[in-house]
């Protein structure tokens, strides 16, 4: 897009946007987010920190094993999520529905010694220094 920010400055804007001291979500995010985050950091040559994730996926598979998948669709379906008045595939629309289900799946979840009913992960993100 003409208007689409370069890429190193999208990457700076998403990190200032979550901040310091954050835990990131994403559903898939250890096969998709945060190796594509971090090798474009790398490609832009941007200095990077470490950040805590979670991968929503794993919050499925702990709740429902290996039976019928862990795609958002499918996990909206076991919840009970209605996509109704949502965009799905469209960044604000999915945000919305993979909130929604991580606040229901971790609600069912066993809390471990910290508060987490999964482990947190590490993941780069562009520094706020830069």
């Amino acid at each position: 897009m003409a208007n689409a920010p370069a890429a190193a400055e999208a990457l700076r804007a998403f990190s200032h946007f979550a901040g310091g001291g954050t835990t990131l979500v994403a559903h898939n995010g250890g096969r998709f987010d945060v190796p594509f985050i971090r090798e474009s950091c790398l490609r832009h040559r941007l200095p990077v920190r470490e950040t805590a994730f979670i991968d929503s996926c794993r919050l499925s598979r702990q709740l429902w094993g290996g039976r019928g998948g862990h795609g958002l669709d499918a996990v909206m379906g076991r919840l009970g999520l209605s996509t109704a008045g949502v965009r799905r595939h469209d960044a604000r629309g999915d945000v919305d529905l993979l909130a929604q289900a991580v606040r229901r799946m971790w609600e069912r979840l066993e809390r471990g010694a910290d508060g987490f009913p999964v482990e947190r992960r590490s993941a780069v993100i562009p520094s706020l220094l830069d």
